[in-house]
Order: structure tokens, then sequence, then C-alpha cells
């Protein structure tokens, strides 16, 4: 029995599934389980997408005397993890946060990571507006939880940087902005094209923050997984993404995502 736990915010999460997922096309579906933490700060929010839960059996789990497989750094891949066999019992804990740990399992997340939940009905509004916007743009700026962490902000120059690139790219561009400190964002941030500001998905409904991104042509996202997985997700086949050089924990994003997204 391999489980791998599932916690932190819904980016990570969304990582965590995508190992799982990996690992079970590789060891086989029956023998491998996610396991929802329950004692976290974040919130399961999984539950929101098509997502193929295989959940530990309880009665087994005091019964089995599991060892661990913890990832030492987020930016080291470690491909030990897929030496893992059916005869194993391993608890798997870490992040995850490289797309070479699931390109295996690429289209089968691409279907299984849209939402299931119906949207509200101001997202439903904007996603059909977004969807006829071929010049649309999600730009995410994260500051929130980041300040009370002291984790690294993108500074604006970063914003206007990404914006410029953008504008010898794309035809009169539409920026749809997100974050979770609206108030300072808009009173900050001044690009030359038309925005708006998504600001009503807050708390338990932030999750669809992530699918209108998704549905954006291009992207501008933050050293955040969840604008991470926004970007990743969009189907555009022509799609423009633009991502911070700087992440977290001196982590190197180019060795989370596609080569040919753009790092600034």
């Amino acid at each position: 029995m391999i489980i791998v736990e599932v916690f932190s915010g819904l980016g990570n999460q969304m990582y965590q599934y995508a190992l799982y997922r990996a690992l079970q096309k590789k060891v086989g579906e029956k023998h491998v389980y996610m396991n929802k933490r329950k004692k976290t700060n974040r919130p399961y929010e999984l539950h929101h997408f098509c997502v193929k839960e295989h959940l530990p059996p309880r009665e087994s789990m005091g019964k089995i005397r599991f060892k661990e497989l913890r990832e030492r750094k987020i930016d080291v891949y470690e491909p030990k993890v897929f030496d893992l066999t059916n005869k194993d019992s391993v608890r798997v804990e870490g992040h995850w946060q490289q797309e070479r740990y699931f390109s295996s399992v690429c289209s089968e997340l691409r279907e299984e990571l849209q939402p299931k939940d119906p949207l509200g009905p101001q997202s439903m509004e904007l996603l059909n507006v977004i969807d006829k916007d071929e010049n649309s743009v999600s730009l995410h700026i994260r500051r929130g939880d980041y300040l009370k962490v002291n984790f690294p902000i993108c500074p604006l120059e970063y914003y206007q940087a990404a914006e410029k690139i953008i504008a010898d790219k794309v035809s009169q561009p539409h920026f749809y902005i997100f974050s979770d400190d609206m108030a300072w964002v808009k009173e900050n941030l001044h690009l030359n094209f038309p925005c708006t500001f998504v600001d009503f998905n807050r708390g338990s409904d932030s999750w669809q923050d992530m699918v209108l991104m998704s549905h954006c042509h291009h992207h501008i996202i933050a050293n955040s997984t969840f604008s991470w997985w926004g970007a990743w997700l969009g189907n555009a086949p022509d799609k423009i993404v633009i991502s911070p050089k700087t992440w977290f924990c001196n982590v190197d994003p180019r060795k989370m995502g596609p080569a040919d997204w753009i790092y600034i």
C-alpha cells in the first residue's frame, strides 16, 4: 500500500494529486491511495474538481507498519519515488513541485482538474466573457499570507516588465487581475491596457479564481503554485506564460514548469 499525503493549499494539493496519479499509472491504481490529511491549516479543496479519489481503508491503517518517503528539497527531482512497487507499504510526503513527476499523466490531469462543482453566478458570467476574449491575460498578485511568513513578493517592476512582453506579442490585451490583496492592487498596479479586477471569489470560493485563470488565453503568474496551475491548465495552444525567476526558498522555477514559459 502506497499512500500519498495531500495537504497545504490548493496548488500544492494539485501537485500531490498529480504524483498520486502518476504512481497509480506506474504501480497500479488499486495499490496507490491518497490521504486527505486532517491536521492542516488549509482546507481540502480537490473535491471541487473531477479527481479520482482512492482513499485508504481506515480499518487497515492501524495494522500496517508504514515506512516513510519524504521529499528532501522542493527543487531537487527525486526519481526514487518511482522505484516503489505494489509490495511496498510507504507513506509518501512532499510537495513534488516539478512537472517531471507527472509528465506521464498530463492528459489525464487536464481532464480531472476541471471543475466538478458549478461556478457561482458572477464567476460564470465572467467565464463567458473570458471565453470570448482571444486577448485575455490572467495576472496574479499574491501578498496576503506571504506578508505574514516573510515570503518574497513579486515587485511591481516584474508586472510592468511582463506587461511589456505581452504588449509586444498580443494585440490589445485585456488583463484579468486576481489577488488576495485587491485593495493594495487597485491602488498600486497601473497598467496601460484595459483591466478587470476579479474581486468576488473569497474564502471557500477562491478555487473559482483558478478556474477563471485557466480560461484566459495568456498568463502572468506570481511565485505561487495557485497561479502556476491556473496557467498550466490553460489549453490555448499558443499561450504565453510569464513567470518570475524568484520563487521562494531559493527554488528555481525553471525546474518546475514547461521550458517554453518565459522566466524574468
